[in-house]
């Protein structure tokens, strides 16, 4: 019998195992593990040899199946497969064999992404783009050039995006901000603008510890998406206490700030002149343009 893989011949091993009725059970089963090749490289890799495949045949069966089965599902989003959450792999250790599990590739990607984002504010499935799986139709095209170059640090101004609802404007972003995630290895905060300043003006008054932590990691996190800009709560004090130094802070610090709003910068503006004051939304349309530079209006169909 063989002592590596080099030496595994499934035809002689079959031969080898011809007992009675079992021969023939055991003849197809060994050339349906022949005839798949990704498995039959995955028994090579883990270096099988003719005995330890006829001592672990049961075993490798179960496994076979279950290998099949994650690679047809393990490139599709986790939610909407019908497969399993888990993948089976095996582990050998000289000539013991075991089965052991561990959260399919899309699983595994979906988390890594999670543990980067000090907030994701959006749905969980969404965590399965990137920018190769957005639409990229011409009025796009520009965008996502842009947001690439972003990815490699090699355009660090910040953007202001704008564009009617169902554009797909916030699902672009998010899947920036994953594929961000994969190359550079780095925290994200995608926040409902909304949100984040209720949480930021409760904690202020309520619990400041928590308020200091928070606002601290929106102040330095690499990269800071306030989404639905224009729909937060819109006060003096917020304006004063929270909005305005944290920008200005990630201004004068040089870090990715990106504003996805159904408005304007100019409504943006007026919005602030009306339940703030001139000066401040001045101040504050006049720092958005200086560090984005331009605002970029997004067209067309959802592309989710």
């Amino acid at each position: 019998m063989g002592n590596d893989f080099e030496k595994l011949d499934f035809d002689s091993l079959s031969k080898d195992l011809r007992v009675g009725n079992y021969d023939n059970v055991l003849k197809e089963v060994l050339q349906d593990f022949k005839k798949d090749k990704p498995f039959y490289e995955e028994l090579k890799r883990l270096g099988f040899t003719n005995e330890e495949v006829r001592n672990n045949l049961s075993l490798l069966m179960t496994f076979k199946d279950n290998f099949d089965e994650c690679l047809k599902t393990d490139h599709l989003p986790a939610d909407k497969i019908q497969g399993p959450a888990y993948r089976m792999y095996l582990v050998k250790d000289g000539s013991n064999v075991e089965i052991a599990y561990a959260p399919r590739r899309a699983l595994e990607v979906r988390t890594k992404r999670r543990k980067n984002y000090i907030f994701c504010d959006f749905e969980e499935s969404w965590l399965d783009q990137d920018l190769r799986t957005v639409d990229h139709t011409i009025n796009r095209r520009e965008l996502i050039v842009d947001l690439n170059l972003k990815v490699k640090k090699e355009n660090k101004d910040w953007l202001f995006l704008n564009g009617n609802i169902g554009t797909g404007k916030s699902f672009i972003i998010a899947a920036f901000c994953n594929f961000y995630i994969d190359v550079n290895d780095e925290k994200v905060s995608f926040n409902n603008c909304a949100d984040i300043i209720n949480r930021l003006r409760d904690a202020y008054s309520r619990e400041r510890p928590l308020y200091d932590e928070v606002y601290g990691k929106l102040e330095s996190v690499p990269v800071l998406v306030l989404d639905g800009f224009g729909d937060e709560y819109k006060s003096d004090f917020a304006f004063s206490n929270f909005l305005f130094p944290l920008l200005s802070t990630r201004a004068r610090k040089k870090l990715l700030t990106i504003f996805v709003s159904d408005f304007s910068i100019d409504d943006i503006g007026q919005m602030y002149t009306d339940k703030v004051s001139l000066q401040r939304a001045n101040q504050l349309v006049s720092l958005i343009e200086k560090m984005a530079g331009r605002e970029v209006t997004l067209e067309g169909i959802a592309c989710y």
